[in-house]
């Protein structure tokens, strides 16, 4: 467990693998559920799986389009909003999924957000790659190791 030196400050921004450990944490980001997953990296990154490739090229291929994707996204998110972000597993209520995160916090507090003008800057990073969905507050799922 934690000490409480190790504790996070309520209210403010934490590293994702602390929230991980938390029995209760939100990150607040950009859903990508498969299909919207597949579509970005399709636009950002298209590539061409070859008709003779066996199920384990196309998903070596598949996998390194997928990590070309997500690298992007954190890197031109930094540039605009400089702090720790990246893909973070989620749940809302029975469902789970991926989400590409900008903050995690021990509660929902929209007062770390990004401004408006940074959020709209970072709204369009992900409309660029086709990523239309609005971001919103998710449950962090706990790390059971």
């Amino acid at each position: 467990m934690f000490s409480s030196d190790e504790l996070p400050v309520v209210d403010s921004n934490i590293p994702l693998s602390t929230a991980e450990r938390l029995r209760q944490a939100f990150a607040y980001g950009f859903p990508l559920d498969e299909e919207t997953l597949e579509r970005a990296c399709n636009l950002a990154f298209p590539v061409v799986i070859p008709e003779n490739a066996d199920y384990f090229q196309r998903q070596s291929i598949e996998s390194r389009q997928t990590a070309a994707l997500l690298n992007h996204l954190e890197r031109a998110g930094t540039t605009v909003w400089p702090q720790e972000q990246g893909l973070a597993k989620v749940r809302n209520g029975a469902k789970s999924g991926l989400i590409h995160y900008l903050v995690v916090s021990v509660h929902q507090n929209d007062d770390i957000l990004p401004d408006a003008e940074i959020m709209m800057k970072l709204k369009e990073i992900m409309r660029k790659v086709g990523i239309m969905t609005e971001p919103g507050w998710y449950r962090v799922v706990r790390d059971r190791r």
